[in-house]
């Protein structure tokens, strides 16, 4: 998975200032080069991030297509998928177990670092980033059986009110092709 930083919706194109250039000049093979060893480890782990992602879809299936919610519960699987690859690797017990959450969470601050969000500004995107840690950190407390309830109950919406918007506007421009399409 190559590094790209995240672009605006394209109803929503700004010019880059002279800032934000120096900032994506400096970061992007920093990011580059975490972005590659987040795969690497996604890989070597039997893919968590892929199956919180499929978790997440269905949770979206099975509630109306509530993909804000979803958010949270893919960062949640995604640290109680990480958190029981990482015990499994480590023959479980209890030392494996408390290995898992300590490792998820390391992984899941190396993501959000990795992927950090600057689109609405580096306040909003730190602010994004510490809420889906809290969430990662809710899952790998968690299990299969009580993540739902941990992440309802515990969790919060990673997304700023500025990416709910955006992604917003970008499934109306999708569902208005797919109509126009038909």
């Amino acid at each position: 998975m190559a590094f790209n930083l995240r672009s605006q919706t394209p109803i929503k194109q700004e010019k880059p200032s002279r800032i934000r250039k120096a900032y994506e000049k400096a970061v992007t093979p920093v990011y580059g080069a975490l972005s590659d060893m987040e795969e690497s480890v996604n890989t070597k782990l039997g893919n968590p991030l892929d199956k919180a992602g499929i978790f997440a879809d269905e949770y979206t299936k099975k509630n109306k297509g509530n993909w804000v919610e979803s958010d949270k519960v893919r960062h949640g699987a995604a640290g109680m998928y990480a958190k029981d690859a990482i015990s499994k690797k480590l023959g479980g017990g209890i030392l494996g177990k408390a290995a898992g959450v300590i490792g998820s969470n390391i992984l899941g601050v190396g993501h959000e670092i990795s992927s950090f969000n600057t689109d609405h500004g580096y306040l909003s995107g730190a602010a994004e980033g510490a809420k889906d840690i809290a969430n990662n950190f809710i899952g790998s407390l968690s299990n299969s059986k009580n993540l739902y309830s941990n992440i309802k109950k515990y969790g919060n919406s990673g997304m700023s009110e500025a990416t709910k918007k955006e992604r917003t506007a970008d499934m109306k421009a999708e569902q208005k092709v797919k109509s126009l399409k038909k």
